[in-house]
């Protein structure tokens, strides 16, 4: 199977492999393992991708540090084959691990932060190593979406409850009617055709009609109701002993019902909560109106605007989104005056012109996000949170850390796609 590591090899991007496999076996055991802890820490999977893209990443960087230690458990004599730092072939540790650890929301997470940094890199060889890669999360991404679109927000119950069955029994045993016809002439004579008979009637009727009533109401009584009894236990026998391969096939189709009726209540709550955010998104767009500001976006400083329709459509919508609502934003701003696709701004200075506005951002918005990491790559959106909520930033220091070269430009579009990726990550992370 291709790795990422035989990848990075046959590009020509190794030193000091020299045809020996076992250290290409170290190196993918070290990813294994790096993949492992990477599937336990979300977050750590956003500083991951970011060193792991970054031919310029420092020796220095958290996430190129702890991969250095997980590949020395695995290859003890490293230091020795590399006395300086291995940093693409921890790059490419890093990256395998990445893929591996690409399960579930995972990928939306790699894909969301991935996207907006990686035409801001200078690649060299492993460029076509990692666009097959930037594809493939996209696509992992785009289903996870479309997944979070068709899962209720809330699992609503049927009204069909559970019920016990029985069976009712297919035959009856019918009474001994000699033994019953001797049991009713006893009640009323001692003797029946000229047969004498036990536990009979002491009296004749004509002789003493009142004695005779009195063993006759006994008697009788006595009869009846010990054939009523009989009859009572027989049919009750027959209903707890009842056929099980009945009593089962009438559970199977009850529960296949319910099934059913669940199936189709979930599939109706799944398109209301599609539907939702898709009239929610569209409402918003139109609107051009800041629930969290209480303005219109137009009323707002642009780069603020920018930040802000990113920060707020995040806030409304399902996550991960499908790539087109990121799109949708870049048309809403791109409405915005002077938020035009084919200006170019240097990023520098719109981080500049959001850390000097601050004041137009409320303390509870800014309190709202999640902060960036104090070491470690830093992502497009880090820099433009730390601009919003840090009072002394060195923005020269935060671009550095973030690899981002200070004559780098985009548009006001791409930017609030990007950062609108790039939130989501961070909460889909749980950073």
């Amino acid at each position: 199977m291709t790795t990422m590591i035989s990848d990075f090899l046959a590009a020509g991007l190794f030193d000091g492999v020299d045809g020996d496999d076992s250290r290409i076996t170290k190196m993918e055991k070290a990813a294994e393992n790096l993949a492992t802890e990477l599937k336990g820490n979300p977050p750590k999977l956003i500083r991951a991708i970011l060193a792991g893209i970054d031919p310029d990443i420092p020796e220095e960087d958290p996430a190129i540090q702890e991969a250095m230690v997980v590949l020395t458990n695995e290859w003890k004599s490293v230091n020795s084959v590399h006395p300086d730092t291995p940093i693409n072939i921890l790059r490419a540790i890093i990256l395998e691990a990445c893929i591996q650890a690409s399960d579930d929301k995972n990928a939306s997470i790699l894909w969301l932060t991935m996207a907006d940094t990686y035409p801001m890199i200078r690649l060299g060889k492993e460029s076509q190593c990692l666009s097959g890669v930037l594809s493939s999360f996209a696509h992992k991404a785009e289903e996870s979406a479309i997944a979070e679109l068709s899962r209720p927000v809330k699992k609503r119950k049927t009204n069909i409850n559970d019920v016990e069955l029985v069976s009712v029994a297919t035959k009856y045993k019918n009474i001994d009617r000699a033994e019953f016809l001797t049991k009713v002439a006893g009640t009323a004579c001692k003797n029946y055709k000229n047969n004498t008979l036990t536990k009979a009637n002491r009296y004749h009727p004509h002789q003493h009609p009142n004695e005779w009533s009195w063993d006759f109401a006994d008697n009788m009584t006595e009869v009846l109701a010990d054939e009523f009894d009989s009859l009572s236990l027989s049919f009750i026998s027959k209903l707890n002993n009842a056929s099980e391969k009945q009593v089962e096939l009438l559970k199977k189709g009850i529960d296949e019902q319910r099934k059913w009726v669940q199936s189709a209540t979930n599939a109706i709550d799944s398109g209301k909560v599609s539907e939702k955010m898709r009239l929610d998104t569209l409402w918003w767009s139109e609107a051009l109106y800041s629930p969290s500001m209480t303005k219109s976006y137009r009323e707002l400083p642009l780069e603020v605007a920018t930040v802000s329709m990113a920060i707020d459509l995040v806030n409304i919508v399902t996550k991960p989104t499908p790539a087109s609502v990121g799109y949708l934003l870049a048309e809403s701003v791109n409405k915005l005056p002077e938020a035009d696709f084919s200006k170019k701004h240097k990023l520098f200075e719109v981080l500049n012109q959001i850390r000097e506005s601050q004041r137009h951002i409320p303390e509870e918005w800014g309190a709202a996000l999640i902060p960036p990491p104090k070491e470690g790559r830093l992502s497009i959106r880090d820099l433009f949170v730390s601009a919003l909520t840090q009072e002394n930033l060195d923005t020269n220091q935060a671009m550095r850390q973030a690899g981002i070269r200070d004559d780098y430009e985009m548009s006001y579009p791409q930017l609030a796609h990007a950062l609108f990726r790039q939130e989501q990550a961070v909460q889909l992370a749980g950073a």
